[in-house]
């Protein structure tokens, strides 16, 4: 206020030299008789340059060249007037044009303004702060408007409390009339001006705090004024949540206005005003719901009303992050099209946000062409650019399509190739579609930017399960489940581990406590449901005939029944086979057999099995009691390397004059299996065997595969065979003396339809036999199942076995040209689960 009215003064001093020069500048205009427009022209260039004065006496003379302009130009001249020193003049131009009809509104509140200013800068402190008021109530945004009226009301305080003096004649014609009034020897009492209140003192400070923008300041001093004096003006506590609002607690200062409005008797002009205060209040301290009310009802009162438009469009958007940010993901999409619906034009500046809620909200779909429209735009900002091909790029995974969800991933991470959501979101993708090789690799970078990143630990766990590396995943996944919070998808992929690695207890625990923390009811419920299924008692019926080219056919039929306990980690059960051999001139035989197995898993590592039958051979003439076993003790290493320690007691042959002869072979051996990642496998077998009648084999086979596709099951191998027999003999049992054999071979598995499962197996190539030659050897097998409801399945199997480096039994014994040896079968088997 001092500043501005030493300005005034300053240019009051130096008014008469700017006078003269104005003088000889006006004779020269004279002289040059300028037209209205030259003249309007000099005077907005002086007015540039700051020379008010001369800027003043151009502005008067254009008008009086042009009176029928004057409306036109009278603004620019009043506002010349106020910045040459002279706001009291300016004054009644500014109100002359508000009396003039046909100003357009934006023009009247311009002007509206200017008089205020002009009021409070001529030291009409009442009328400035009328007019100040009815602008800051109009546009409560104004912070100069705003400090303005808390000047204006400061100084009309303070010119309140000044006294006029009063001088020594006044004085002494006050004594002498109260010396004719009063009684002899009575001294008239004189009374002292009032002193404030403290509370209009605080009430004082507070508004010269505002008019200095110290609100926080300001705020106390209305406070401790309404804590001092009750009696106080009420409205003060409006002044109080003004500078509440202000000084950054607008939830406060809408609580104030609130009671003012509840408890204050106001006219509707005034309550118009607070009720504007309040609704920007509300906008301002986040409570959107109740600021879109509000707004609402301001705007309804004037439609053309564009700042509580926009207000109400800001309080839709804001009420939509907020339900964003609570993961109310509808709600927040349907505050964006309210926000849209009341301004159109806010619709590109939102659209990314927009189309993300509509992505959260379950509707990926819906989201895709969205995205694509925000990406469209010209010039747009690069993050936003990232944000959108993000969106896209999840919005066609999480609806499916993963194949075209990594095209956009691919375009978001050539720009930003350590971005985290992006690397995690086209992991999950390559997961869904079976490409776990590469998912693993970009849930690895991912955490090599954010080691603890949740997300990212998932993928790469599930990527390793999917893979067989179960041991792997499991132990990624232990300090997440370790931790206090449990996720349930972090438990659901541990247990699917644990199942595939025969912990169906733990399994069965994990997929328990997913389901009381908040797992899909589907997913987990289903995993419950398979779990307890493969514990229910399985019964299998089999079938099988053999045929070969040596005359030899055999019949076998088998029944099993398996029953589970332990939660899955146990099961045995009885045996049942009856096999007949007959054809040729081979003796005719029929081997009944009873029998009974046994498996138990120890842990994720360990598991043990064993089937022992006890057999009785029905030859002719005569029958002969005899005990097999196959017994196999299994370790897992780690998720690569896995050992077996195998032994057995067999049958020599199948040819039936082994059983004629009772020629037994006890085997002792082990295997080691070897899987470096899902496309690679290979094993090592090696058994060594005694035979009933002293002979003895070592045996010895390798394998090696590779899955020719990324997403099917199609295996392409190289397979070497050998064994050596310490001698040949003439037992009716097939020993060549040394064999060694190489085979390419193919592997192909997987469900061309629902219900179906297809496995074909085939090899191809050369045997060196030392008795029998060398020649081609192939084999093809096929298996198909179908599944006859939930708990049956049927499965019909075929095997030819062809080879030229062994000998057909009949050739050989009684034949004298060699014919290559051939083998087939056909299978059926029943599987039902109880």
């Amino acid at each position: 206020m001092r500043c501005k009215e030493a300005t005034i003064i300053f240019i009051q001093k130096i008014q008469p030299v700017v006078a003269v020069v104005a003088s000889i500048w006006l004779l020269t205009s004279v002289a040059c008789a300028q037209s209205a427009e030259e003249l309007l022209t000099g005077a907005r260039n002086a007015a540039d340059q700051e020379d008010h004065e001369r800027a003043v006496d151009l502005f008067r003379q254009a008008i009086d060249e042009a009176p029928e302009r004057r409306p036109e130009w009278l603004r620019e001249l009043a506002d010349q007037i106020v910045y040459a020193g002279r706001p009291a003049d300016a004054v009644s131009l500014y109100r002359e044009l508000l009396d003039t009809a046909g100003i357009q509104d934006e023009q009247r509140a311009t002007i509206r303004r200017n008089l205020a200013f002009a009021l409070l800068w001529s030291g009409q402190s009442e009328a400035a702060v009328e007019a100040l008021s009815e602008i800051v109530s109009e546009r409560p945004e104004d912070e100069e408007a705003r400090r303005a009226l808390a000047e204006a009301k400061v100084a009309v305080l303070e010119s309140g409390a000044e006294d006029e003096p009063e001088s020594t004649a006044d004085l002494l014609e006050e004594e002498d009339a109260a010396s004719v009034a009063q009684p002899p020897n009575e001294i008239p009492a004189e009374e002292p001006p009032a002193a404030p209140s403290r509370a209009e003192t605080a009430i004082a400070d507070a508004r010269a705090a505002a008019g200095r923008g110290d609100n926080a300041e300001a705020a106390r001093l209305f406070a401790e004024a309404l804590r001092l004096d009750e009696s106080v003006d009420p409205r003060i506590a409006i002044e109080l949540a003004d500078q509440v609002t202000y000084s950054g607690d607008p939830a406060r200062g809408a609580e104030i206005y609130r009671q003012s409005l509840n408890r204050l008797q106001m006219e509707p002009v005034e309550r118009v005003e607070v009720e504007r205060k309040l609704a920007f209040a509300l906008l301002w301290s986040g409570q959107f719901s109740e600021a879109v009310r509000n707004w609402q009802v301001i705007l309804g009162r004037d439609e053309r009303d564009e700042e509580a438009r926009a207000a109400l469009t800001d309080a839709w958007v804001g009420a939509a992050r907020q339900a964003a940010g609570d993961a109310r993901n509808a709600e927040g999409a349907r505050a964006f099209e309210r926000a849209f619906s009341v301004d159109p034009a806010r619709r590109r500046e939102l659209l990314r946000e927009y189309a993300d809620q509509v992505l959260y909200s379950g509707r990926p779909a819906a989201s895709i062409p969205l995205y694509r429209e925000h990406l469209a735009q010209p010039r747009l900002d690069p993050d936003e650019r990232r944000r959108g091909l993000l969106g896209l790029a999840r919005g066609l995974a999480w609806s499916g399509d993963h194949e075209r969800s990594l095209p956009a991933y691919g375009e978001l991470l050539e720009t930003w190739p350590r971005d985290v959501d992006a690397r995690i979101g086209r992991g999950q993708s390559l997961n869904a579609s079976r490409n776990h090789q590469a998912a693993f690799a970009d849930f690895q970078i991912a955490l090599s930017v954010e080691p603890q990143n949740a997300e990212a630990i998932r993928g790469a766990a599930q990527a390793e399960t999917s893979m067989g590396r179960h041991l792997s995943a499991i132990e990624r996944l232990r300090p997440l489940i370790e931790g206090e919070a449990h996720d349930p998808r972090t438990l659901m992929i541990a247990a699917n581990a644990q199942r595939h690695l025969g912990r169906t207890d733990l399994a069965e625990a994990l997929a328990v406590e997913a389901l009381q923390a908040g797992a899909d009811d589907a997913g987990a419920q289903a995993l419950l449901e398979t779990l307890r299924f493969e514990r229910r008692p399985l019964s299998y019926l089999d079938a099988q005939y053999v045929a070969r080219s040596d005359d030899l056919t055999i019949a076998t039929a088998t029944a099993s029944h398996e029953i589970f306990v332990n939660q899955g980690l146990t099961s045995f059960g009885p045996q049942l086979k009856y096999a007949t051999y007959d054809g040729g001139d081979f003796p005719s035989v029929d081997v009944g057999s009873l029998g009974f197995f046994f498996r138990h898993r120890f842990d994720e590592r360990l598991e043990a099995r064993t089937s022992l039958f006890l057999n009785h051979e029905m030859k002719e003439g005569d029958g002969d009691v005899s005990f097999t076993h196959d017994s196999v003790v299994s370790l897992l290493l780690n998720d690569s390397w896995r050992t077996e320690v195998l032994a057995s007691r067999r049958y020599a042959d199948e040819n039936p004059r082994v059983f004629v002869n009772d020629i037994l072979a006890n085997d002792y051996g082990g295997a080691v299996h070897f899987t470096p990642g899902r496309d690679w496998r290979g094993s090592v077998r090696g058994l060594y065997s005694t035979y009933s009648d002293d002979n003895e084999r070592f045996w010895a086979q390798a394998d090696g595969a590779y899955n020719l596709h990324e997403t099917q099951n199609i295996w392409l191998g190289v397979r070497a065979t050998a064994f050596d027999f310490e001698r040949s003999v003439d037992n009716n049992y097939w020993n060549p003396g040394a064999y060694q054999s190489l085979h390419a071979t193919l592997h192909a598995y997987g469900s061309p339809a629902p219900h179906w499962w297809v496995d074909v197996q085939g090899a191809l190539g050369y045997a060196w036999s030392e008795e029998d030659g060398d020649g081609i050897t192939w084999s093809a097998e096929t298996r198909i199942s179908r599944d006859l409801g939930e708990a049956a399945a049927l499965e019909f199997r075929g095997l030819f076995q062809y080879s030229d480096a062994r000998q057909s039994e009949a050739t050989e014994i009684y034949a004298t040209e060699q014919e290559p040896f051939w083998r087939s079968s056909l299978g059926l088997r029943l599987r039902v689960r109880w």
